[in-house]
């Protein structure tokens, strides 16, 4: 209950180096509460997955759902955990709609899994999805990708041949200097 956010994060922290039973029930009310600074809830999250596992994806999952920037905190606290179930998470809040900002948000939070199916997702999103290739692009661009992804992501744009794709991948992915 500090007013100061920085303390109220740190707390959200500390509970999760406990860990326990007791530390998992903390955070999730303190989850189900609400009603606090985007950061700070987004270290709830990350702490209650950290304590919990995938057990807690589900309940992080739910904060996806609005698109505002508490939502933009859960994507990337499930990016962090890594995990096929996340990742679906993030793909099923991807495809049930988004506005332009939180479709950037989900693709770069899908990107930082940097799961293999997370990347290949991305790739066939890039030659199947008009309005979502830059977006894929400049989320893989924001990973550091290496010289095999990158090539993978060009043959994708390649293949889909627009000149629009081709300005993203210049943009988002330049080429390395050797």
């Amino acid at each position: 209950t500090d007013t100061d956010k920085t303390v109220r994060i740190e707390a959200a922290r500390a509970i999760a180096q406990v860990g326990g039973v007791s530390a998992a029930l903390l955070l999730r009310l303190r989850a189900l509460l609400g009603k606090d600074e985007p950061e700070v809830l987004g270290a709830v999250y990350s702490s209650l997955l950290a304590v919990e596992g995938e057990r807690a994806i589900a309940l992080v999952g739910d904060y996806l759902e609005e698109g505002d920037d508490i939502a933009a905190e859960a994507a990337f606290a499930l990016a962090e955990v890594r995990t096929p179930e996340a990742l679906a998470a993030l793909i099923a809040r991807l495809h049930a709609g988004a506005d332009t900002w939180f479709s950037a948000v989900l693709l770069s939070a899908i990107a930082l899994t940097r799961l293999p199916e997370a990347l290949d997702f991305l790739i066939a999103l890039i030659g199947r999805d008009a309005r979502e290739a830059p977006g894929a692009i400049e989320a893989i661009g924001r990973i550091a990708p290496n010289a095999d992804l990158r090539a993978r992501v060009e043959q994708a744009i390649e293949q889909a041949d627009s000149s629009r794709l081709r300005q993203a991948f210049r943009q988002h992915l330049p080429a390395v200097p050797k």
